[in-house]
């Protein structure tokens, strides 16, 4: 078989090769699997000479995330780049790696180039791609570059929209325009992700398409395309601006040169130069979640256009925009990050045209940063966009669904029933009953045959989810936990009923010949499940109970607790209870 549109399978095989590496190096065996199952089937389906190539496309894939976490030569003395400053650690990049930066890091600032001083630790984040940490002991800084210079012209904006319209609002600013995030506080980014609009709060395609729309309307082709450039390099060159860039350059010299557009082969093109530079990307969440949107625009906006044809134009495009952008990103999202909201459509169809306008507006602020008279009208304006944005999210936070807690099931089965829709569309009927399987599945995942114990700790501070059938009970000190945390828990585990054991302990039957007594230990929830003769303790500490109770109890210890959720260190703890033995289950442990 020749292939049809050949840079598309070169950009999948480059694709593939590199997350056969990060599986590879977390599962070995399902890595090799992946790897093997790919390079057969091309071999065996693509004719000889384009198969050569695709398996060239794979190699390089796979190798290149091989030399880039593999093969480190930091020495004690290393020129680094800062990046990112976090609480108490640094993001750095050098020699082309990014790295986590500890130790000494007074006065260091975004931007600066340090000759530092110190120690390299080789500790791989494939999520993050980094290779591993520098213990800083001492530094130097380098001379002001334009790097440091673009930094600190985004500190200095951020000062004046301080100035002008609070903290707030300039964080608002400082992110919708310019990609710093870091700005936004907790509650403004979980209003942003429960209205479905967190790809506007960071930079993205959607701020380079405005820019150079706005752009080439004024100066035509050549300027915009310079400063859409610009704009990428200034704000970060993150993975969606940078995709964004090239498709929009391919568009624009297509037609210089009276060639055909072709979308697909765009977006294609663009993963590739992307992966070949920083091969790292294949597994970053907003890389996927850019080219996932792009590519359910490119492929279903026209066909949902076509069905919502008796709406209104303006109504009928925002719409189809923000349906077809959803096809395969809210599945990819819901299984990466856990949730899902569907207070999407709102949220795009009366925001994003308000975000339109603050982004242009705070880009011409920028321009005009020295000029004080300009500057103050232009935050003026801003404030009232702001005021008038303001009231829009509050109706529509009041109106819109909170965002849900998705398991792996619950992705798996969107995805299947997404995918299944597709394949009946194009004549597979035998696949018409998947959505029914995938929703009894997922049904069934929340209905408990036997009783389940999860100890569910957040910094430190224990709690406890009985759940059987259909309820879902959770056991906690009022006296310790904080409303945010208690809120968290019971939305994530579906919690039917909450019970304090504040200064009390309690006792649940579970069925007719098993209990379970729930009692204080300091600042920890311990259990005794009691059936028949036997006496099950589940305990974070075993002594005390070993010295009084040697002979009387089956002792179950769990350790300490650091995993993270929302925000908070969490750890989970979970048992089963088959024929009234206690056994463990699982840990999530991260």
């Amino acid at each position: 078989m020749n292939p049809y549109k050949p840079i598309v399978f070169y950009a999948i095989s480059l694709y593939i090769g590199c997350i056969s590496y990060v599986l590879f190096k977390n599962i070995a065996l399902l890595g090799a699997v992946l790897a093997a199952s790919f390079l057969i089937i091309i071999f065996f389906t693509i004719k000889k000479s384009f198969s050569i190539l695709i398996i060239a496309f794979f190699l390089l894939g796979f190798f290149s995330n091989l030399f880039y976490y593999s093969f480190n030569s930091f020495d004690k003395i290393e020129t680094i780049r800062i990046k990112e400053l976090k609480d108490f650690y640094a993001i750095g990049q050098s020699n082309g790696k990014k790295i986590v930066l500890k130790g000494n890091l007074n006065e260091i600032l975004e931007g600066d180039k340090i000759l530092a001083y110190g120690k390299f630790e080789k500790k791989s984040d494939f999520n993050k791609g980094l290779v591993g940490e520098f213990y800083i002991d001492n530094y130097k800084v380098y001379k002001k570059d334009i790097i440091y210079n673009i930094n600190n012209l985004k500190r200095n904006i951020s000062y004046k929209f301080t100035k002008n319209l609070g903290e707030e609002n300039a964080a608002f600013i400082m992110s919708i325009c310019f990609g710093e995030t870091k700005y936004l506080s907790n509650v403004q980014r979980d209003s942003f992700n429960r209205l479905g609009i967190i790809h506007a709060i960071s930079v993205s395609g959607f701020h380079i398409a405005i820019i150079y729309k706005v752009v080439e309307g004024i100066l035509g082709i050549i300027p915009s395309i310079v400063i859409s450039f610009a704009y990428m390099i200034f704000t970060g060159s993150q993975p969606a601006t940078i995709r964004s860039f090239i498709m929009i350059l391919i568009l624009k010299l297509s037609k210089k040169v009276y060639k055909n557009y072709d979308a697909i082969s765009s977006l294609s093109l663009s993963a590739l130069i992307i992966l070949t530079i920083n091969p790292y990307y294949a597994v970053d969440l907003g890389f996927n979640l850019s080219y996932l949107s792009t590519l359910g625009i490119i492929l279903y906006f026209d066909k949902i256009k076509r069905t919502l044809y008796k709406l209104p134009k303006s109504i009928n495009e925002s719409l189809s925009l923000t349906l077809s952008a959803q096809a395969f990103s809210m599945p990819y999202a819901s299984l990466t990050l856990g949730n899902i909201s569907f207070g999407f459509i709102p949220g795009n169809l009366i925001l994003l045209p308000i975000y339109t306008i603050v982004v242009i507006c705070g880009n011409i602020a920028l321009i005009f940063i020295n000029i004080d008279l300009v500057f103050n009208l232009l935050c003026k304006l801003i404030h009232i966009i702001i005021i008038i944005l303001d009231g829009a999210q509050y109706i529509l936070l009041k109106i819109s669904p909170k965002v849900s807690y998705m398991s792996y099931i619950d992705s798996i089965a969107i995805f299947s029933i997404i995918v299944s829709f597709i394949l009946v569309k194009k004549g597979n009927d035998k696949l018409k009953f998947v959505p029914i399987i995938a929703l009894f599945i997922t049904l069934s995942q929340y209905y408990n045959f036997i009783p389940k114990i999860q100890f569910v700790s957040i910094n430190n501070i224990n709690s406890v989810i009985i759940s059987y059938k259909l309820d879902r009970v959770l056991i906690y000190d009022q006296q310790n936990f904080d409303e945010e945390s208690l809120k968290s828990i019971k939305e994530k585990f579906y919690i039917t009923k909450t019970i304090n054991t504040y200064n009390k302990n309690i006792t649940l039957k579970l069925k007719k010949d098993c209990y379970i007594k729930i009692f204080n230990s300091k600042d920890n929830i311990e259990l005794e499940v009691i059936s028949d003769n036997l006496k099950t303790v589940i305990t974070y500490n075993d002594s005390q109970i070993i010295n009084n109770n040697k002979d009387v109890f089956k002792i179950i210890n769990y350790p300490q607790n650091k995993y993270y959720l929302n925000g908070k260190k969490i750890q989970i703890y979970t048992y089963n209870i088959l024929f009234n033995q206690v056994y463990i289950s699982y840990n999530i442990n991260n």
